[in-house]
């Protein structure tokens, strides 16, 4: 992902989120982010992986991965069924 998309994406999206939901300090882990080590925000730590990592992590980023599509999926379908 290019650095100026994600810079884009980080405060728009996931600040925002953030600060409408937690007031306390959070971490954010990202993977193979060797061009976005220089964002620095207020109560937010950003810690990157080192880059070949995923055969060890990935068992965790199945878990993550399908707890995260259930729930992105049931809100969806909660917008469609009250959309009509």
């Amino acid at each position: 992902m290019a650095g100026k998309l994600f810079k884009y994406l980080f405060e728009t999206v996931f600040m925002r989120a953030v600060r409408a939901r937690i007031s306390q300090p959070v971490a954010l882990v990202y993977k193979n982010g060797g061009a976005h080590d220089q964002l620095k925000f207020d109560r937010v730590k950003v810690i990157l992986l080192p880059p070949k990592c995923t055969s060890v992590y990935k068992s965790l980023d199945l878990g993550i991965i399908a707890c995260l599509t259930k729930r992105c999926t049931r809100r969806l379908l909660d917008l469609v069924v009250h959309a009509f």
